[in-house]
């Protein structure tokens, strides 16, 4: 027996390219769910102050959503016979390359004219295809969000800093921002129930 291996090199390539691929989209589809409450939990820092909420909490957001991604990409891999299976669906390449998969999984005899036969039609698929053609990077609506919980972030730091002028997170910003609301107002009271004398 022949190892069929000899037969679908470009199979087992372009397979292992496109699990290795998959993995990479999935991951970073993924990552949004790992800093979405971290950047979540820094609007409510900035907003709050440290005197309210700690830096551990960011801590302790930062490991739960790691700990979420690394379930969700664990929960989403696949064999390469299913990636195989995927390639074909999406590029709709009728079972090509999975059945190619699956007998060089099981060392097709290089004797079995039909199964030989096989591997080079679908080595002549493999090298018309590219993997980033079934698992291309998209905007996911989790990242859509990761997106504006990020520019939240950074127009609060930045009202901070023109506001206090200073990178300190201590003092909550609702307080900053509400106390000269408060001060003007009760000048302006005063202003009227205390109008200037009349020096004439």
């Amino acid at each position: 027996m022949t190892d069929s291996r000899a037969f679908g090199a470009r199979v087992t390539s372009v397979v292992q390219s496109a699990a290795r691929r998959r993995f990479a989209v999935v991951t970073i589809e993924q990552l949004a769910f790992a800093l979405a409450p971290v950047l979540g939990g820094f609007v409510l820092l900035l907003v709050a102050g440290t005197q309210v909420l700690h830096w551990y909490w960011l801590t302790f957001l930062a490991v739960a959503g790691s700990t979420i991604a690394i379930y969700r990409i664990r929960a989403r891999s696949v064999s390469n016979y299913r990636t195989a299976q995927i390639l074909d669906k999406r590029l709709h390449l009728e079972d090509s390359l999975s059945t190619a998969w699956f007998l060089i999984e099981k060392e097709a005899n290089a004797q079995n004219r039909l199964a030989i036969l096989q591997l080079r039609q679908a080595e002549e698929v493999a090298s018309r295809i590219q993997p980033s053609q079934a698992f291309p990077f998209t905007w996911q609506r989790a990242w859509m969000v990761t997106g504006v919980l990020a520019a939240l972030a950074l127009a609060l730091f930045s009202a901070r800093y023109l506001v206090i002028r200073s990178l300190s997170l201590e003092q909550p910003l609702i307080s900053i921002q509400v106390a000269p609301v408060f001060e003007r107002l009760e000048n302006r009271i005063l202003a009227k129930n205390h109008p200037p004398a009349d020096l004439s």
